[in-house]
């Protein structure tokens, strides 16, 4: 897969360089100063990913992954983990070649101790969205849905859910992009109901 490729490439040609790596799509918006807070109460040196966590058919810990759309971040120690091993044995990719590749992913990373974790904020509100910060605001519990069933620490209701100083989120569009950097850039704040549902840092805090 893909995914697997992409990540021994940054292995091979960058791991001394940064202390953080972090796959996304291109319909996929990055906070960075909120990313950047984040990571900096965590230690690059330890073995950790983060994203949004889902539990495959909502089973336990054991069975949990990133949502691949609102980002998947690596320290340095988990690449340099990932990448050494998979030199030594290339069976730790050993899967299906098609299929849910953040599943994977996280299931590879399992098999050299880095876990996934709860990347909620303080108040227990999303961090990263995978469906959207539409989606996710307004989305009515069913548990009919594949959501429901894989996003155990998911909650309904939008003053619940969605953190007003979220990292990133999925599903959003060219347009949309554009309309954010508008508005950081002329310092218009949207009121909690107003989208993109966020506290704009100043555009320089990007640096």
């Amino acid at each position: 897969p893909k995914s697997q490729q992409m990540w021994i490439h940054v292995y091979l040609n960058f791991l001394d360089q940064f202390d953080w790596f972090m796959k996304a799509d291109d319909d996929t918006y990055v906070v960075f100063p909120y990313l950047r807070d984040y990571l900096d109460q965590l230690d690059s040196n330890a073995p950790i990913h983060l994203g949004r966590r889902l539990h495959l058919n909502g089973q336990g810990d054991s069975e949990s992954y990133y949502s691949g759309g609102s980002g998947i971040i690596l320290s340095r120690e988990a690449l340099r983990r990932l990448g050494t091993t998979a030199e030594k044995d290339a069976s730790i990719w050993q899967g299906p070649a098609s299929g849910p590749e953040d599943y994977l992913t996280s299931k590879t990373l399992r098999k050299v101790d880095v876990l996934t974790m709860d990347t909620r904020d303080r108040d227990n509100r999303q961090q990263f969205f995978t469906l959207g910060i539409e989606a996710e605001r307004t989305i009515k519990r069913s548990y009919d849905m594949w959501y429901w069933q894989f996003s155990k620490d998911a909650v309904e209701g939008a003053d619940k859910c969605c953190s007003r100083r979220w990292i990133a989120t999925h599903y959003i569009r060219w347009q949309e992009m554009l309309a954010i950097h508008r508005m950081r850039l002329t310092r218009c704040q949207p009121g909690p109901d107003e989208f993109p549902y966020l506290e704009l840092p100043e555009l320089q805090s990007d640096v």
